[in-house]
């Protein structure tokens, strides 16, 4: 059991994947992006909040619905998650 004090318990829960092009679509959509970490030469896995937010959009992206996106936007993000991931090592 895990003391309510405990930096463990203070942890918000994480929605974690490896899907480059899936956390480009929840950053542009403002999804918070808790870390990232590189799991190999080519593999990162992307950390960002749960919430419903994530949640509803993760039914939009794997669902195929039509979802408005500014495409500059959006390959700013990929841009962005690209340059982080090569730059930063944890």
């Amino acid at each position: 059991m895990v003391a309510a004090s405990s930096p463990i318990s203070r942890m918000p829960p994480e929605y974690v994947t490896t899907d480059l092009y899936l956390s480009a679509f929840l950053c542009n959509k403002g999804v918070t992006l808790l870390a990232l970490r590189r799991l190999g030469q080519k593999r990162v896995e992307f950390r960002f909040v749960a919430c419903a937010q994530v949640h509803a959009l993760l039914r939009l992206y794997w669902n195929g619905q039509p979802t408005p996106v500014v495409p500059w936007e959006l390959f700013m993000c990929l841009r962005k998650l690209k340059n982080l991931s090569i730059n930063k090592y944890e």
